[in-house]
């Protein structure tokens, strides 16, 4: 039987099923590609993820390049290739060395489902070996709103608005942190509205560990706040926002230290600009 391993979790080939995960998922095979999808209307999530079949661009994302395509009746998914960030990008975009990104992000998004939180439910995953490189994308389903970024620009100044949506942005991260997930970028582009709700996105180098300290959590925020501020939003919307995780301050040297990478960015970014 041919079996692979993926996070500790067991994907059974022989019998195009994949076991131990939530929901109800398969395996497909084309060519050097392979996928795994979600039992409903898996086929056209394949062929969407597999060969971008009925997908339309709609965005690109810091780290990926979004399209979106009908996988139910009046239902849609979107597709987010997965790409590099920070200074790798320039070296490798897509790609990954030796480590299956694509495989592991689906296993820890699913594993935040299951813990309960928001989070899009996921409609699969694809990826492609070429030597020790991997490449790929994932599916989602799509949610009406927009990102946090965009909403605070639309509610700005409307305090009565913000205000109560902050709190509970900040309840969510604190839930977060309480149920051992540590988001590997938490910025307010992975922050999404829809109506009333709160929802987290992207858990490319998220981690779930069995306890999150004091200062993994205050620099998981910190590394938000920085969001907001590269942004222009300002203080007022995160200290609402620190409010509803229940935290009454962070620790001197920590939001000294944070202060200081934000100011060397910030002379970084003004001399590539010129």
């Amino acid at each position: 039987m041919k079996t692979c391993f993926g996070e500790g979790i067991l994907f059974n080939l022989k019998k195009r099923t994949v076991e131990g995960l939530y929901g109800g998922f398969e395996y497909v095979q084309e060519g050097h590609v392979t996928a795994i999808v979600r039992l409903e209307n898996g086929g056209k999530t394949a062929a969407a993820l597999m060969r971008d079949s009925g997908c339309e661009s709609v965005a690109a994302t810091g780290r990926g390049v979004l399209s979106r395509f009908s996988w139910s009746e009046g239902r849609y998914g979107v597709k987010r290739r997965c790409k590099r960030g920070g200074m790798m990008r320039f070296l490798l975009r897509d790609h990954y060395l030796f480590v299956n990104r694509p495989l592991k992000e689906f296993t820890i998004h699913l594993r935040v489902q299951e813990q309960g939180l928001p989070v899009p439910g996921l409609l699969g995953v694809c990826w492609r070996r070429r030597g020790p490189f991997y490449s790929g994308a994932l599916a989602t389903e799509e949610l009406p709103g927009v990102d946090l970024d965009a909403w605070l620009r639309a509610n700005q100044g409307d305090a009565a608005t913000v205000e109560p949506v902050m709190l509970a942005c900040g309840a969510l991260l604190r839930t977060m942190h309480d149920r051992g997930v540590l988001h590997g970028d938490l910025q307010v582009k992975n922050v999404f509205i829809s109506g009333s709700r709160v929802y987290l996105l992207d858990f490319d180098r998220a981690r779930i560990q069995r306890h999150i300290g004091k200062w993994r959590r205050e620099r998981n925020l910190l590394r938000l706040r920085r969001s907001f501020d590269k942004r222009g939003h300002g203080r007022a919307a995160f200290a609402w926002l620190v409010r509803g995780y229940g935290l009454s301050g962070f620790s001197p040297w920590l939001n000294g230290l944070y202060t200081i990478k934000g100011i060397f960015s910030d002379i970084m970014n003004i001399r590539r600009r010129v």
